[in-house]
């Protein structure tokens, strides 16, 4: 059997932290881009995805590992959003950086579905990141519960996803605030007319 006839074994995907870490931002790279037009990445995106991950890690994986890695990602971020739900008035641990709620509370869901469990002692890992990549094809709500102290270590990530988010949904921002603005405008010159009439 010739070298050429031996099959190349794939080495299996490492996805430590500092590794989902450099792929997460890649990834929102290939978004900001404009290669990820709906759900899926373009095939440019996905050799981008590659060729940056693989320059800025010296490893040296395929495709198929990265869509695999969206892949598990989604799913987390699924987990996430089952476990939050629509509930209300829950707190935030900065410790464990999860969400703060009962004992029966935590219980009652570890009952319906035991993979959210361990949540209960870390929250979902890189939220900001998940909340860009996954808010628009997972339930609205999953990043509600984010540590406030978070949130100035990804000011330029959150400038970032809301300049994406004004050109994906350009339309809709300019129905929902520009009536706000309008009414506002017409109480306060609307007012001050009649204060003046009231004087005059």
């Amino acid at each position: 059997m010739s070298l050429n006839q031996v099959p190349v074994k794939r080495k299996k995907a490492e996805w430590c932290d500092k590794n989902t870490e450099i792929m997460l931002k890649v990834y929102i790279e290939e978004v900001n881009a404009g290669n990820k037009p709906q759900n899926h990445f373009t095939k440019l995106g996905w050799a981008n995805i590659a060729e940056k991950f693989n320059k800025a890690t010296n490893l040296r994986y395929e495709y198929k590992q990265f869509r695999n890695r969206w892949d598990s990602l989604k799913k987390e971020c699924q987990l996430w959003a089952k476990l939050i739900g629509n509930d209300t008035g829950l707190g935030w641990d900065g410790e464990k950086k999860t969400i703060a709620a009962s004992d029966e509370w935590w219980e009652a869901k570890i009952q319906e579905d035991p993979e959210v469990a361990k949540f209960r002692e870390q929250g979902l890992k890189f939220l900001p990141e998940m909340e860009f990549l996954f808010k628009g094809t997972i339930a609205t709500g999953f990043a509600a519960y984010a540590p406030s102290e978070d949130s100035r270590q990804y000011e330029g990530f959150n400038t970032r996803t809301e300049e994406t988010n004004d050109n994906i949904d350009d339309n809709t921002d300019m129905e929902v605030n520009e009536p706000e603005i309008d009414t506002t405008t017409q109480n306060t010159s609307s007012a001050k007319e009649n204060g003046q009439r009231k004087r005059g």
